[in-house]
């Protein structure tokens, strides 16, 4: 199975449906209801947070909740300071239904650290639509240090993503539009050869943020005319209230979204915690990139099932 593969996943839940009657219409609901004791949400994400709280022990609630998050927890590398993981794509980071109270993290072996927590915590954010590395705290000191990290920019990142527009193979540039009022720089790189699609070109760059904005990276490519494709947030005319919403705004409204978004964070390196552990004190981890990159440019946008019957 292909660790990058994200798909919607239905969960115990239903869209709850009214008939109209005598106008052989269906209304839809604005709320969805738990199939496991028919409590109903406003929110998809309102309700995986109540499955995960009060039918974990349910088998039918850990199938589903595999389903959507995975089996396992893909854990990169791991210590009793820090830990390393994938965030799935299509969870927030942080809030109702996130990958920070996601039972996937129970997983991870108890620090033994003096100062444990007693669930490791996330050290920083991903969009809930970005799949990726993310770096866990698993003790007190490490979140503290690790946050001191992240403050002082000592924390590198390298993303990948597929955006509309045509760059050429090694062409670069970068973005220094400020946001939220703060200096703000996205240096970009293109690691292949544009491919053409029917809503036109579109490129593979590779992303290095130099500041940890919210929403940096999706919104530097809007700004330079070259949206991230799957983007429903920054893909078309950018929303003229965007500017307004705070740094730290929930991002729980993108959790679950049907579709992709092609934006990876695939490295970062930063400070180990306890110096001990590496000689150089740095830690450094890597993914490849996500199959459903070269699918895209092989089918140049479309299914791969639409595609292969053209060549037939």
């Amino acid at each position: 199975m292909d660790p990058f593969h994200s798909l919607r996943t239905i969960l115990p839940w239903r869209r709850l449906q009214e008939c109209c009657m005598g106008r052989g219409k269906e209304k839809r609901s604005d709320k969805v209801a738990c199939n496991l004791c028919n409590r109903r949400f406003k929110t998809d994400n309102d309700l995986q947070a109540h499955v995960q709280n009060k039918h974990l022990q349910d088998p039918r609630a850990v199938e589903s909740l595999s389903n959507h998050l995975g089996t396992r927890l893909q854990i990169v590398l791991e210590d009793d300071w820090i830990a390393v993981v994938v965030k799935p794509q299509g969870c927030p980071t942080f809030g109702k239904g996130s990958f920070a109270k996601s039972w996937l993290l129970a997983q991870l072996a108890p620090s033994q650290a003096s100062d444990a927590l007693s669930k490791a915590r996330p050290a920083h954010r991903l969009d809930a639509p970005t799949g990726g590395l993310m770096v866990l705290a698993k003790s007190k000191s490490s979140m503290r240090q690790l946050s001191e990290a992240f403050a002082q920019g000592l924390v590198k990142k390298r993303y990948r993503a597929l955006v509309r527009g045509n760059y050429a193979l090694g062409s670069s540039g970068e973005c220094k539009e400020p946001l939220y009022g703060k200096p703000c720089t996205t240096r970009f790189q293109a690691m292949e050869e544009p491919v053409e699609t029917q809503e036109g070109p579109v490129s593979t760059l590779d992303l290095w943020p130099q500041h940890g904005r919210r929403h940096q990276l999706r919104r530097h490519m809007a700004m330079l005319g070259s949206p991230i494709v799957g983007d429903r947030r920054y893909g078309g005319a950018q929303s003229e209230d965007a500017e307004a919403e705070p740094e730290d705004a929930d991002d729980a409204e993108e959790a679950g979204d049907v579709g992709l978004l092609y934006l990876w964070a695939l490295e970062i390196s930063f400070p180990h915690p306890d110096q001990r552990v590496d000689e150089e004190g740095t830690i450094r981890a890597e993914l490849p990139e996500p199959a459903m990159f070269a699918d895209f440019r092989r089918t140049c946008g479309r299914p791969v099932v639409e595609a292969a019957c053209e060549k037939l």
